[in-house]
């Protein structure tokens, strides 16, 4: 049994694993950890993006539904990869869809370019033209 009990400001943090596996307690703690960020991952897919809404019944059009849940889930992986240092970095897929995406904006587009016009009051439109510009800067360096 490995046993990590922190005290933060929000009071302790107490947390237990329980493993067959011999090794370093650190160690052990830290690919427990892993495998738990994985069935985070997971759990987006299912919950948020609906990965597993397979209704119809033919295959091809299930495992199109499929893929196409898969690339927005990359999608959204690699906004959170440019995004580092903001509040959005470590943000589920619901949290990017609801403040991010779920927007009222409008769009004007010219010849050269396209202009979103924000709300005064929209609470991410500073958000916005980092990202884009980090977006336009290529991968970010985690996507080599």
């Amino acid at each position: 049994m490995i046993v990590k009990a922190e005290v933060g400001p929000e009071g302790d943090n107490p947390r237990l694993v329980v493993t067959n596996l011999v090794g370093d307690p650190a160690e052990l703690y830290r690919l427990y950890a892993q495998y738990g960020e994985v069935e985070n991952r997971i759990k987006e897919l299912k919950n948020d993006l609906k990965i597993d809404r397979t209704s119809c019944h033919r295959f091809r059009a299930n495992q199109l539904r499929v893929l196409l849940h898969a690339a927005a889930f990359v999608l959204f992986s690699y906004l959170r990869a440019t995004l580092p240092g903001t509040e959005w970095a470590r943000a589920q897929v619901c949290t990017l869809q609801r403040s991010l995406l779920k927007l009222g904006v409008r769009i004007k587009e010219s010849v050269r370019r396209v202009l979103l016009q924000f709300a005064s009051s929209c609470p991410v439109q500073r958000v916005w033209p980092l990202m884009l510009s980090r977006l336009r800067d290529g991968p970010p360096p985690a996507w080599g």
